[in-house]
């Protein structure tokens, strides 16, 4: 849609709503907080599922800064490492684009890490505790497991992941959890 505050998002979507008069069951979208503000307030009665393709790139973006943490520290097999996962990401990436639902059968194997580079070891173990997100297939019930699952992270790694994990909280819409999602 291309739009970043609210009253964009809400011009926009009356306008959707104007030409098509129906009222979704659910509605796929950005982790932006301003338009799934305006969706919940054109269309109150609509899940909001976020797009696992935008999950991806968040998890991309968190290992793109390790990967300029160590390239300044002149780590060459960390640097392989992550620029290994990024890449794995990029191809899970372009397949959320071409198909709607991403399967366990789908997904590929994550490669192997030399488990004495720390930074890339947790990095694949988190991406292999996120990627169940991926096959989510009731959006009702995606941001409860994302929930759990960065509390997970935290307990497990502690103070290493909770820039990375408050980072994505923030993105989450600012309503409560309900059984039929974020409303």
């Amino acid at each position: 849609m291309g739009i970043e505050d609210f009253e964009n998002g809400c011009r926009s979507l009356l306008a959707v709503r104007k030409k098509a008069p129906i009222n979704p069951y659910i509605i796929t979208c950005d982790f932006s907080p301003a338009l799934i503000a305006a969706i919940k307030a054109i269309f109150p009665e609509s899940a909001v599922q976020i797009d696992g393709f935008h999950v991806m790139q968040a998890i991309n973006n968190g290992i793109r800064r390790d990967f300029k943490y160590y390239r300044a520290k002149l780590y060459r097999d960390e640097i392989n490492e992550l620029l290994g996962l990024r890449s794995y990401l990029n191809v899970l990436q372009e397949k959320r684009k071409r198909a709607d639902l991403l399967t366990p059968e789908s997904i590929p194997p994550l490669k192997k890490i030399n488990p004495s580079h720390s930074g890339a070891k947790k990095c694949n173990e988190v991406i292999k505790q996120l990627l169940f997100l991926l096959t989510t297939q009731d959006p009702r019930f995606f941001f409860i497991a994302f929930d759990m699952e960065l509390k997970k992270l935290l307990k497990e790694y502690g103070e290493i992941l909770k820039e990375f994990c408050d980072t994505l909280r923030s993105k989450f819409p600012k309503r409560k959890f309900t059984i039929k999602g974020r409303n």
